[in-house]
């Protein structure tokens, strides 16, 4: 029983260091694409939207998920803008 225990601690920890890797991998390729939760893009169409995440589909560039700038300013629903996107502001 006490193999099982020790297997499970390790899976654990294993676990837990893999997730922190992730995380750093994941902050290495934001910050080589320049983009960050919060800054401001135009989709396609040119309407802004402010980014709510970030997600890395193999090598190409990051897929976003951001808020629809409304008419009076304020930023309303959410959108996928997959990788057509252009960086306006930070």
């Amino acid at each position: 029983m006490s193999d099982i225990k020790e297997l499970e601690a390790i899976v654990e920890r294993l676990n837990t260091e893999l997730r922190a890797a992730q995380r750093s991998l994941n902050d290495a390729r934001n910050a080589s694409v320049g983009i960050a939760i919060g800054d401001i893009v135009t989709d396609k169409k040119g309407v802004e939207h402010q980014v709510t995440s970030i997600s890395h589909w193999g090598s190409g560039r990051p897929w976003l998920k951001g808020l629809r700038r409304k008419a009076n300013g304020e930023f309303g629903a959410a959108r996928h803008l997959y990788s057509e996107w252009t960086k306006v502001s930070p």
